[in-house]
């Protein structure tokens, strides 16, 4: 199975530590290596399809000291689609408004994904399904015009990615870690495929030992006291103390800092904080009804009574009659909009999505293929019902 390696750090840094270790994982995936990082704007990217602990420049890469960045990210294949070729090794690369994507891809997309999942403005250049999943992605970047990422603070574009992700992954195992030369993108499997772990370092640093090889370092005589970061790997690298994601979970990385996190516990205090504040607004809007009598009262959806109602009606035309399971998901919609039972929802649902790949796989892609049509949905909530 391939492997993936992604840095992010607030200065630029050699990572002869992580590639030395990152390249022991080479030793099962002998279909390529890849390492692709910024010196500014653009990419500069080395890859071979071969094993990376045969490879003399992988050798000379890991002690390169020249060879500096604020962003990394490697891959070692195991080639399930598309054969041993330089077009098919990753980290693959594209330019979108005058930033350099970088993308690497570990899983294997399955059934009617190359039909379903679209582009028009970006082609594969070589045969696998990670290429077509990244050329699918940039060009849904490019027809949303998405020249920042970020605006004011906003987390709006990063939960809209997160969604296509999810929906990419509805096509199999899907382990992805990209970059614009500015954010480092980093989304694991919502089935938990094969693993994703990551590392914060910064000072005070400390001895670190390879878990692949029996090298030790101490990082005190190595890094700068002002350097800070992350390192994200398919599993640990060292010794130190590694975090896995979540299932399904997007987080987002910027110079050495973790801006985004879809599984962040921050969502349900803005959850709480939106239904606080349109509820003020809707009593606000309701005290001005009354104030101006030759204005009609209208219901709000953002009110508490109303907006409790409405789920409470959509929850009894589709719940099971018997329950046998109870599924708990992570946090509730960061979104009032969005809600189980709801058979208008066209992004996110990501627990609906989980549990209709578990009960109907095969109706649950062509849900997703179509676009999501509220028809698919009610059928798919009925058989629930049923079940």
């Amino acid at each position: 199975m391939c492997e993936l390696l992604g840095l992010s750090f607030n200065q630029k840094i050699t990572p002869s530590l992580s590639l030395r270790g990152f390249r022991h994982r080479g030793d099962n995936n002998p279909h390529g290596w890849g390492l692709v990082w910024y010196p500014d704007k653009s990419t500069s990217i080395i890859k071979e399809p071969l094993k990376a602990g045969t490879s003399k420049l992988s050798e000379f890469l890991q002690e390169y000291r020249v060879v500096s960045s604020s962003i990394f990210i490697a891959h070692v294949r195991w080639g399930n689609v598309g054969g041993t070729s330089n077009s098919n090794t990753h980290p693959f690369t594209r330019e979108l408004f005058g930033y350099d994507y970088a993308f690497a891809h570990n899983g294997t997309l399955r059934g009617d994904y190359n039909t379903s999942l679209q582009f028009e403005f970006y082609q594969p250049i070589g045969d696998t399904d990670s290429e077509h999943a990244f050329c699918h992605l940039m060009g849904c970047f490019r027809i949303r015009e998405i020249k920042k990422w970020s605006i004011e603070g906003s987390t709006e574009r990063f939960e809209w990615l997160h969604a296509k992700l999810t929906e990419v992954n509805a096509f199999g195992k899907f382990n992805c870690i990209f970059s614009d030369g500015q954010y480092l993108f980093c989304y694991h499997d919502h089935n938990g495929y094969n693993g994703l772990t990551y590392v914060r370092r910064e000072s005070p640093f400390d001895s670190v030992r390879l878990i692949d090889e029996d090298f030790e370092i101490n990082l005190i005589e190595e890094k700068d006291p002002a350097q800070r970061g992350y390192i994200i790997a398919t599993s640990p690298l060292t010794n130190e103390d590694w975090t896995p994601f979540a299932h399904g979970e997007l987080k987002v990385f910027r110079e050495g800092r973790m801006v985004y996190s879809s599984a962040s516990a921050s969502e349900l205090a803005q959850l709480s904080s939106k239904l606080k504040s349109r509820t003020k607004l809707s009593s606000l809007q309701t005290e001005k009804t009354k104030d101006s009598p030759t204005e009609p009262k209208k219901k709000s959806s953002t009110d508490v009574e109303e907006l409790q109602s409405q789920i409470e009606e959509a929850r009894n035309s589709y719940k099971p009659e018997s329950i046998r399971y109870l599924l708990i998901a992570e946090a509730p919609p960061n979104s009032i909009d969005r809600f189980f039972y709801y058979p208008d929802v066209k992004t996110a649902d990501y627990l609906f999505l989980g549990v209709m790949g578990v009960l109907f796989p095969e109706r649950k892609r062509k849900y997703i293929a179509s676009g999501r049509t509220e028809s698919m949905k009610k059928d798919l909530l009925w058989d629930f019902h049923l079940t």
